[in-house]
């Protein structure tokens, strides 16, 4: 097997820190001061991950992680340096930059670099054919009434499942005919190549094809954007959809869709191809009658309804927790805070609310539910959960008094 090849672009003091922590584990290739330098360099040694510090200069980091991606799509590109400003970080997640660590210690370089070649590897399976790894799972967010905010939630879910687990998160935009995750994650570069280039080479398609239309992210996760119009949208067919998330299976451990609000075909398929299906709800009874029309529809068409998990938007309704359990004959798995003030900004500025307000009550709720999702035990769950279900059992109880 090839060596995992690194560069290491930063002023000599950055250098000097971190360059034991690199060759530790790994083959250092080159270093250098002179990001030109280190762009041929990168380029002709065809360096699998290139570390870019940027106490010089953030800018000049940037055009060297565009060159470099230019020429060698395939490379990781690990930002480190001091804290930026917001607009910065924006800035950082459109350049297709894999993570940034902000003046990180040793362990955390090491386990940046870990994963990168974790990718790396997956992807040099690819190429040959062959890989061991269990498939990955995918998570579809659907629901049958508009407004419900499934995008958003998608988009953030997507960043707490890579966060909390750091595995490998593909999102895939297959709201149609007009996606907007590329707006929620400010990728304005994802207008280019999309899920309708792999739906119209499905039945030959191939891992290195199916990364080529993928956008890395500044938080880690990777974007299959939409069509950018809708004869691309029309063009895609049920039967594209199993080819190609089978693929991304094999190399994401999550992949998390977004959908629109249709009854038809093809989400049809994608409730029958997700291993778990997030239908998000706000308390109203409009919304209420389409999910239980849908779900009757649903069953009839031989849908396995078991794997859906509701979950509750925390607004203030006269419509109780168990009056939304008995149309939907079914517990409510999740429940979160209703704020509309940071849900509203981090839209418009193109900033996930998990990476915007990381300590919001939102950001926290969505990572527990994250957590929840893959079965496995929340790091903030202990205090929070037992809060929650507090609220909930007296909401349970004012429901019945009623």
């Amino acid at each position: 097997m090839q060596p995992f090849r690194i560069l290491f672009l930063a002023e000599d003091s950055l250098r000097d820190q971190y360059r034991g922590t690199i060759r530790q584990n790994y083959q250092l290739i080159g270093e250098t001061a002179d990001f030109e330098a280190g762009v041929f360099l990168g380029i002709n040694l065809k360096a699998d991950l290139v570390i870019l510090g940027y106490g010089y200069s953030l800018d000049r980091a940037l055009a060297a992680a565009e060159a470099i991606l230019t020429s060698l799509p395939t490379a990781a590109i690990v930002l480190m340096g001091d804290e930026i400003v917001q607009e910065d970080l924006v800035r950082v997640m459109q350049g297709g930059i894999r993570e940034f660590l902000p003046n990180p210690a040793p362990e955390d370089l090491t386990a940046a670099i870990r994963r990168a070649h974790l990718f790396h590897e997956r992807l040099n399976h690819a190429r040959g054919g062959t890989s061991e790894r269990p498939l990955g799972k995918v998570l579809v967010v659907h629901s049958p009434k508009g407004g419900s905010g499934k995008s958003f939630l998608a988009a953030n879910l997507a960043i707490a499942l890579h966060q909390l687990f750091r595995q490998e998160v593909a999102l895939v935009d297959l709201a149609l005919p007009f996606g907007g995750q590329d707006l929620l994650l400010n990728l304005p570069a994802a207008q280019g190549r999309g899920f309708a280039d792999l739906a119209a080479v499905s039945n030959e398609l191939d891992f290195e094809t199916a990364f080529g239309a993928m956008h890395p992210h500044g938080s880690g996760i990777h974007l299959l954007p939409s069509p950018s119009t809708p004869e691309e949208a029309e063009g895609i067919n049920p039967s594209d959809l199993e080819p190609v998330f089978q693929v991304l299976k094999g190399h994401y451990g999550w992949v998390v869709v977004d959908s629109n609000s249709e009854l038809n075909e093809l989400n049809v398929k994608l409730l029958e191809i997700a291993d778990k299906v997030v239908v998000p709800f706000f308390p109203e009874m409009i919304g209420l009658r389409h999910i239980q029309r849908a779900l009757r529809i649903w069953e009839q068409l031989g849908v396995n309804c078991g794997k859906i998990e509701f979950c509750r938007w925390e607004q203030k309704s006269e419509v109780g927790e168990i009056s939304a359990e008995k149309i939907f004959k079914k517990a409510v798995a999740h429940h979160l805070p209703y704020d509309p003030v940071g849900t509203l900004d981090s839209i418009n500025q193109g900033i996930p609310l998990i990476l915007l307000q990381q300590n919001s009550s939102l950001s926290k709720a969505m990572r527990e539910m994250a957590a929840s999702l893959t079965g496995a035990v929340s790091p903030i769950s202990s205090k929070s959960h037992r809060l929650i279900q507090f609220w909930h059992m007296i909401r349970r109880l004012t429901d019945v008094s009623a």
